[in-house]
Formats: C-alpha cells, structure tokens, sequence
C-alpha cells in the first residue's frame, strides 16, 4: 500500500492531480505572510525530510518527446515515521489554509523510482484519478 498526501488544488494542468504536501509546504514556509511561529515549524519539518528522505533520482516522464515533472511521489505504508512526520506537516500546512488529504492506494501506476521509504509513479495512460 502506498500513502499520498496532497491538497484538493490542481497541479499545474494535469487534468485529475493534486498538488502534493511538499509542494505546498514549500509554498507556505516561502509566503512573507506566513507568521512566524508557522514559519519556522514548517521549516524544521522540511529540514527533517531533507535530512532523512533520499531525493528521488527521477521525478520527470517522457511524454510526446519531453520531458515533463509527471511523476508522483508516494511514501510506502511501511515508511511509519515518515508518514507520523508527514501528518504533522500536514496539519501545519491546514493552518496556513491547505486542506491536505491521505489517499492510499495499492497500484499508484508505473513505479520509476523506488527507495525504502517511498516511490515515484507515473499514472498510467488514459487514467483519470483524484487519488493522484
């Protein structure tokens, strides 16, 4: 089984993806408005990602001859204190106003990258789902 967090606001014109919870902590912890206290617990969270979840080698799909940023990260069930960790920075996240939502799913598509604690997918073709 694999565990996605993502908010309910679309991803850069993929018809059916959700903005994925790093993108939008990055987004909250870059935001001036952010207050401080938001701010610098949203950050840690990020600095402890960085520091214990390998950067996927690849996170980019071959569609019509380019390369696009399509694949979609997903921790593995078993990652437990990622997944702890993530719930927390997505309740920091829902405070700066992102509802952020845990979707599993047991067949996330086409695995491209794969370490111990997560995976990239790309969807496979001509599938339309809110899980991704």
């Amino acid at each position: 089984m694999y565990l996605r967090f993502c908010s309910f606001e679309p991803y850069q014109d993929v018809p059916g993806a959700c903005r994925g919870l790093f993108d939008i902590a990055y987004e909250v912890r870059n935001n001036p408005a952010t207050p401080d206290w938001l701010y610098e617990a949203v950050r840690d969270d990020i600095r402890w990602f960085c520091d214990t979840l390998p950067a996927p080698k690849r996170v980019d799909v071959r569609s019509r001859g380019r390369w696009l940023p399509l694949g979609f990260c997903w921790f593995r069930s078993q990652a437990r204190e990622h997944v702890s960790r993530a719930r927390g920075l997505a309740s920091l996240v829902e405070l700066a106003g992102h509802p952020i939502r845990m979707i599993r799913h047991a067949d996330p598509g086409e695995i491209i990258y794969s370490d111990e604690f997560q995976i990239v997918a790309k969807r496979r073709k001509g599938r339309v789902s809110a899980a991704l």
